[in-house]
């Protein structure tokens, strides 16, 4: 089987920094390398994103990446306190999570989410 290494989004090159301090200070993402137009970024359980300095999507938003958190709305409560706008607050889907929906500043949907299965691990 093949194991997915990355994810890699386009970044208008003049955004590439503000986009990564973005995933730094917002969703805690750290650098775990990076160069004059890519910068790779890494989160618990070795999710890796990469955002390279090139052409974005004309329509960011339809990018949907998605972070899952130990709770929600707790991540909700102190990123909307910290000002961050959300596009939705959070829900219980009909596949088993609660989620939150906002936008990085690039324009690309991200989700927040919860397993409301108890039992399943981070």
């Amino acid at each position: 089987m093949t194991k997915l290494g990355y994810v890699t989004i386009q970044i208008e090159p003049d955004m590439l920094e503000e986009v990564r301090d973005w995933y730094v200070d917002t969703l805690g993402l750290s650098v775990v390398w990076r160069s004059r137009d890519f910068c790779m970024l890494g989160g618990q359980g070795g999710a890796r994103l990469g955002l390279h300095a090139g052409t974005p999507l004309e329509r960011p938003e339809r990018v949907q990446l998605h972070f899952e958190v130990t709770d929600v709305d707790a991540e909700y409560e102190d990123l909307a306190g910290q000002g961050v706008p959300f596009e939705q607050p959070p829900h219980n889907t009909a596949w088993g999570y609660r989620v939150a929906a906002l936008q990085d500043v690039a324009g690309h949907t991200i989700e927040l989410y919860t397993s409301m299965d108890e039992d399943e691990d981070l």
